[in-house]
């Protein structure tokens, strides 16, 4: 045992304290007779005073080492690096490990591979097998993983069942192949429950070049991994060329601001007013979402939304979006207004239980309240959607289709979803008075919503002669440049027709 001076400072003192609690303790016990006869009348067994004084002693020694142990299992809780735990139970480093072995590849000036892969199917071994063979097949994986790269590179374990490989000069082209030997080696891996279970995975390769920072080699791989599980079980993809590789460094850039500007206070909203075209009154306005960087400089969503989609960060967007809309509209209620929703919200049955308990709590402002959603929103469980929104509708929030007309699937969405409003496709719209064909689709498009007594709003109207021509065909509302551009809350409200306030 070790000498007591010889502990940490940590430690020596959780000893001490407990050690100080026995003394205490026993002193009490053996020096207080009255306490003891008290226990014997109140009990009643027919100890004597010696026998309730040796059962007080075993429960406060119990107690002691009780109180010991779990202050030293504390102290070495606190002593070990944050998430060392997960990582020490493969054998394998964790994410930070990765990022500062990325870090010194960088700085060297090396080049080399990273491999990011998952595991397919854990979810299922563990419900089926039980977790504790679920484990050991994955402790059997992270073997494999360490003794097929022992020569070539290093092993690391993300997070559940995301690896990673850094494989120091090895060319992409090489580390694809190695994971094609690796997809072979671990087919015949594991035995759970006493019966085979084979294992595949998804993986995604992305060269590690001197100038690019570790952080983005780390989310182009994880994104990379996570187009490969959209092809399904066991799906490695080809590593990306030059061009593939600057634009996937784009997508990681935008993915990382638009997560600093969450966090940071730099995501705003401008309005686009959307227009009676008969007597162009200010009908509604669309709440669009902008991101100021760092310079100051201010970009539309379409620069960023698709990283977002990538990193799987619209739905946080949408919270944010929300939260700030229903300001607006406590704030003015002169204002209707329009707001997107991602389909990732729509599609997850968590984020649509917080977006209906949200709208629950500001049901002052939801008849106010237009939800926008696409054609491809709803591909899924469209039952599931169809609840939702008529869920929604209760509380008072309308919807609208966006971009009708612009996919084959949009009347099917018109028919099979509760919308209140329908936006017509931009792409038939603009130039409108030179294209006969669009004016017909325009015309039908109407006609059909009217019948199914649903507003109806033209986008990118450009010019006075689109907003003539669809006056002409009887479309009520209208939305583009020639309308109104995107603007701060103050301009919209400015500008808006007396006769709405």
């Amino acid at each position: 045992m070790k000498r007591l001076s010889s502990l940490s400072p940590a430690t020596r003192k959780a000893a001490l304290t407990s050690l100080v609690y026995l003394c205490v303790s026993l002193v009490w016990i053996w020096g207080s007779d009255r306490v003891a006869d008290r226990w014997l009348d109140t009990v009643g067994l027919g100890w004597n005073v010696q026998t309730v004084k040796g059962f007080l002693f075993v429960i406060a020694t119990a107690v002691f080492l009780f109180l010991l142990s779990r202050n030293l299992a504390d102290q070495a809780a606190g002593a070990q690096p944050a998430g060392s735990a997960a990582d020490n139970a493969f054998g394998l480093e964790g994410r930070s490990g990765l990022i500062r072995r990325l870090g010194d590849l960088l700085a060297d000036g090396r080049e080399g591979t990273l491999m990011v892969l998952d595991v397919d199917g854990m979810r299922l071994a563990n419900d089926s097998l039980g977790h504790d063979a679920g484990d050991a097949l994955m402790q059997s994986v992270a073997a494999a993983l360490i003794s097929c790269t022992r020569t070539q590179g290093t092993a690391f374990r993300l997070d559940g069942d995301e690896f990673a490989l850094l494989l120091p000069g090895v060319p992409t082209q090489e580390g694809y192949e190695l994971a094609l030997q690796m997809q072979r080696w671990l087919g015949s891996v594991g035995r759970a429950a006493g019966r085979r279970s084979r294992v595949s995975f998804c993986a995604g390769l992305v060269p590690v070049v001197p100038g690019m920072e570790p952080q983005d080699v780390l989310l182009i791989g994880q994104l990379l991994l996570r187009r490969a599980q959209q092809g399904g079980q066991g799906r490695i993809l080809p590593p990306p060329d030059d061009d593939e590789l600057a634009a996937l460094q784009a997508v990681a850039r935008w993915g990382k601001r638009l997560t600093a500007a969450l966090r940071g206070g730099c995501l705003f909203l401008e309005y686009q007013p959307v227009v009676d075209l008969q007597c162009g009154r200010t009908a509604y306005a669309e709440a669009l979402l902008r991101l100021r960087d760092e310079d100051g400089d201010m970009h539309p969503a379409g620069v960023f939304l698709s990283a977002a989609e990538e990193f799987r960060l619209m739905p946080e967007v949408d919270r944010w979006c929300l939260e700030q809309i229903i300001a607006v509209l406590r704030g003015h209620p002169e204002l209707n207004l329009f707001m997107n929703l991602s389909g990732q919200s729509l599609r997850d049955p968590d984020q649509r239980r917080w977006i209906a308990r949200r709208v629950q709590r500001a049901q002052d402002v939801a008849d106010r309240l237009t939800l926008e959603i696409t054609e491809t929103a709803w591909a899924g469980d469209a039952e599931a959607l169809r609840a939702w929104m008529n869920e929604m509708r209760a509380l008072g929030c309308r919807f609208a289709l966006d971009d009708l007309g612009h996919g084959f699937s949009s009347l099917a969405a018109l028919a099979n979803l509760p919308v209140n409003v329908v936006k017509i496709d931009g792409s038939f719209v603009v130039g409108l008075a030179r294209n006969p064909a669009n004016r017909s689709v325009v015309e039908a498009i109407n006609r059909l919503a009217r019948d199914l007594g649903l507003q109806v709003v033209a986008e990118w109207v450009e010019d006075e002669d689109t907003r003539c021509q669809l006056c002409e065909i009887g479309v009520e509302l209208g939305q583009g440049f020639h309308l109104g551009r995107p603007k701060p809350l103050s301009a919209l409200l400015s500008t808006l027709n007396p006769a709405v306030q």
